[in-house]
């Protein structure tokens, strides 16, 4: 090999080591934006967790509170009381009885509420 053989390969030798640097220090840029986009992510998903757990805590809150007035308002309420009372009617001789229908009835009377059926 002679000399300007021997140049030939340096400078391409030289060229190739360019280009290999080159392709590092792409790679080196890609890798430090990837990581840029990725913290970008991580951060977005973060914020958004967060806001869910507020959220999620305040329902429980609210649900917590609404039911404590609930019950409180519960027990203001009276208790509703039904008494029922009976009554028992005697009549003697020849009477007759009205009871709360607005019926009519002797001492021996059966009643027989027929009048709507045909």
């Amino acid at each position: 090999m002679n000399e300007g053989q021997m140049g030939q390969i340096e400078r391409e030798d030289e060229k190739v080591k360019q280009q290999q640097d080159a392709l590092v220090q792409i790679s080196m840029e890609m890798l430090k934006q990837r990581g840029k986009e990725n913290l970008v992510i991580k951060v977005i998903c973060t914020i958004v967790i967060v806001l869910m757990i507020l959220i999620n805590s305040f329902i429980v809150y609210m649900n917590y509170q609404f039911k404590e007035e609930m019950l409180q308002y519960i027990s203001t309420l009276e208790a509703e009381t039904t008494t029922e009372t009976t009554t028992t009617q005697t009549v003697d001789g020849e009477g007759k009885i009205n009871n709360v229908d607005g019926n009519q009835y002797n001492d021996s009377a059966t009643h027989n509420d027929n009048r709507w059926e045909k």
